[in-house]
């Protein structure tokens, strides 16, 4: 028992610095440095000022995206997740909010989604948008009927039924 605990704590110290390598790519990750703040709502969420923008968006590197809902739509705030590949884009979570007017998430996600495809060359509809949730809570699914019955999207039920 002591020599398999020897060999897997030896094991574990000889790969501490290696860093992870994208496969086929030879470079590794580059490091990601996170906003400082994010947008932290309002004393007075009732002026209208304090709701935009309504959405933070931090393009980690030039596939992945975090979104961050401003507090004073949503107390909430939760942060929503883009990534693209060679032909999807994956939206986890569609947000807290049912609103068009408070927060066209939809809107905001197809301009992300246009501007990729410009940088990539590409046109719309080779990336097709797939819509998932971490779990079916109201702040992670209120967007949805945003994103329902939009071109090239499909949106992922939130139970095994669907």
């Amino acid at each position: 028992m002591f020599v398999l605990l020897f060999l897997a704590i030896v094991s574990i110290s000889a790969h501490q610095n290696d860093q992870f390598v994208c496969p086929g790519s030879g470079s590794s990750y580059l490091p990601v440095t996170l906003p400082a703040s994010w947008i932290n709502g309002s004393a007075n969420c009732l002026d209208q000022d304090a709701q935009q923008p309504d959405l933070d968006i931090f393009p980690m590197n030039n596939d992945t995206y975090i979104l961050r809902e401003n507090k004073c739509i949503n107390y909430e705030a939760p942060f929503i997740y883009l990534l693209f590949g060679n032909n999807i884009a994956l939206l986890i979570d569609s947000g807290a909010t049912v609103s068009l007017v408070s927060l066209p998430i939809q809107q905001r996600v197809e301009q992300i989604i246009l501007n990729w495809c410009i940088i990539h060359k590409k046109q719309r509809q080779d990336i097709k948008l797939v819509v998932a949730h971490t779990h079916n809570h109201l702040d992670h699914v209120a967007g949805d009927t945003q994103f329902q019955n939009q071109p090239y999207t499909t949106v992922v039920g939130t139970s095994v039924n669907e």
